[in-house]
């Protein structure tokens, strides 16, 4: 699978050096190829180990930041929400 850099830096709105974007394309490249070689997974068998479950962490309310200061750094907003563009295509 080729990946097309500039497209993805559009859709991320990053802004790159042509060096920065010939550095990450070979990155990112290096990141598809190796998952794609990675095996299929056939059948239904769970890959959990029942020696070894997984332990969850409890979750904590904490704080979160007020909605001004958040919104301060929004590129636009609209009734108290963020506005991003459109992603999907």
């Amino acid at each position: 699978m080729k990946l097309d850099m500039t497209h993805l830096a559009a859709l991320a709105r990053l802004r790159f050096t042509p060096e920065e974007m010939e550095q990450y394309q070979q990155e990112m490249q290096l990141l598809v190829d190796m998952v794609s070689t990675l095996p299929k997974i056939e059948g239904d068998a769970s890959l959990l180990d029942p020696q070894n479950p997984m332990v969850l962490r409890a979750d904590r309310v904490t704080p979160s930041l007020p909605q001004a200061d958040v919104l301060k750094n929004a590129a636009a907003q609209q009734a108290g929400c963020i506005v991003v563009p459109r992603t999907i295509e």
